[in-house]
């Protein structure tokens, strides 16, 4: 499971397939992940910052592209929009190459997904990572501001994969899986 089905289930599932949620347990977080803000590389903003003054001068005329409604792109879309309060046209597309080519075609001022899916257009030179979601400087990209960094306080969005059996898995069973993939990931039990 992804920190996406437990943001979205409360949002946009009825009342029935939530309580579905209760038939599985936890066994271990097994990667975190940010979303970045990119840029076409012809776009005229070099910062979030300049961005976010276009936004403001010229409201409900620039375009966010993210995946799918309800993913975690598009709600950390929404959380940007709504704790910078700006007025930008969040567009959802079907999967991320979507976003990369209306981001290429100046359809979409921004786009908000996570690297690995845009690795090939940005090692390509065609795109620029602005800002990421997560709440420091990642060690990977140290030149890379945050969100926070670029104008909007207290922004913080990091993103969780996590392995899950179903309810009344057997404890000892859960405590193997849960060392097996810490081991696997080299980290200590989570």
């Amino acid at each position: 499971m992804t920190n996406g089905t437990a943001i979205s289930v409360p949002l946009f599932t009825p009342p029935a397939v939530r309580s579905r949620l209760k038939e599985f347990v936890p066994i271990s977080t097994i990667g975190y992940f940010t979303c970045d803000f990119m840029v076409n590389a012809a776009s005229p903003y070099q910062t979030l910052g300049d961005f976010l003054k276009a936004a403001k001068e010229k409201p409900g005329t620039l375009n966010v592209g993210t995946i799918t409604v309800g993913s975690t792109q598009n709600l950390t879309a929404e959380l940007f929009k709504a704790m910078a309060g700006i007025d930008v046209v969040i567009v959802p597309f079907r999967a991320s190459p979507d976003v990369v080519v209306a981001l290429l075609r100046d359809d979409i001022q921004l786009a908000i997904d996570s690297m690995p899916r845009s690795s090939q257009t940005l090692d390509g030179g065609k795109a620029r990572i602005i800002a990421t979601s997560a709440p420091k400087r990642s060690p990977e990209l140290p030149n890379i501001p945050t969100v926070q960094e670029g104008g909007v306080a207290n922004f913080d969005v990091t993103a969780w994969n996590a392995l899950y059996a179903p309810a009344g898995t057997p404890d000892a069973i859960i405590q193997t899986l849960n060392k097996a993939a810490a081991r696997g990931a080299g980290r200590p039990r989570s």
